[in-house]
C-alpha cells in the first residue's frame, strides 16, 4: 500500500514563511516588525506578542499567517539566551537574559540611465507604430463574396490601436491616423478617420456615405 503525501494549508503558510525569513525581508520598527511582500513593493506589520498582522489573510481569516510565523522564525533565529547564577539575599538564583539582534537589510540603489531614458520616451511613438504595423501585418483579409469593399482589417486594427494608445477621443485621433498614412504605414486614412468619430462624440457621427 503506497503512502500518498498531501500538503495542507497549514504545511504550505510554512514553507512560504521559511522562504520569506530566508531572504531577510524582515526588519524590527519598535514593538513590530516590518514583512515585505514577495509580490510587489508593499509590506505588513506584524505585531508577534499580540499575534497580529495586517495582511489580508490574518484580517480575514484571523489565522497565524505566513508572516507572522517568518518572523517568529526570524526572532528564534536571533534570539540569544544566557543563563548565569547569581546570589539573591544569600540564596542561589538563575538569571535567563535574552538578546535579540536585529538585522538591517541595505537596501540597493541602481544607476538610472537618463540618456536613454530620455530617448526612450522622445522615440515611444516612433517605435510604437512601427512595432503595431508588424503585428498588424499578419492578419489576413476575410474573404468578401459580395457588397461593397471593405476596408482593410489590418488597418482598421491599426487605426483603434492608435486611437486607444493615444487616449483620445476619435476625433482627436485623427492625426495620428494622418501621420502614419502619410508615412505609407496605411491606406484610406480619410475613411477610417470618419469611422474613429463614434457615436456618443460631440460632433456628427460617422458619415453614412463613407465607403467601405
Amino acid at each position: 500500500m503506497s503512502n500518498i503525501h498531501t500538503t495542507t494549508g497549514a504545511d504550505a503558510r510554512q514553507a512560504k514563511a521559511l522562504r520569506i525569513a530566508d531572504r531577510l525581508r524582515i526588519r524590527r520598527d519598535g514593538k513590530v516588525w516590518i514583512v515585505l511582500t514577495e509580490s510587489s513593493n508593499g509590506q505588513y506589520r506584524v505585531d508577534p506578542e499580540a499575534g497580529r498582522c495586517s495582511c489580508p489573510d490574518h484580517q480575514i481569516r484571523r489565522t497565524r499567517c505566513k508572516h507572522l510565523i517568518a518572523t517568529e522564525i526570524v526572532i528564534r533565529r536571533e534570539t540569544t539566551r544566557t543563563e548565569e547564577t547569581v546570589s539573591v539575599n544569600g540564596e542561589s538564583a538563575t538569571a535567563v537574559t535574552e538578546t535579540v539582534k536585529t538585522v538591517e537589510t541595505a537596501r540597493v540603489t541602481y544607476r538610472q540611465d537618463w540618456p536613454a531614458y530620455n530617448l526612450a520616451q522622445v522615440r515611444e511613438q516612433e517605435r510604437f507604430t512601427g512595432l503595431l504595423r508588424e503585428l498588424c501585418d499578419g492578419v489576413e483579409q476575410p474573404i468578401q463574396r459580395k457588397g461593397r469593399p471593405r476596408l482593410p482589417l489590418a488597418d482598421v486594427i491599426f487605426a483603434l490601436s492608435l486611437k486607444t494608445y493615444s487616449a483620445m477621443s476619435g476625433r482627436r485621433a485623427t492625426g495620428f491616423i494622418r501621420d502614419a498614412e502619410a508615412k505609407g504605414l496605411m491606406e484610406r486614412g480619410a475613411a477610417l478617420q470618419q469611422r474613429l468619430s463614434l457615436p456618443g462624440e460631440s460632433g456628427p457621427g460617422p458619415n453614412p456615405e463613407a465607403p467601405h
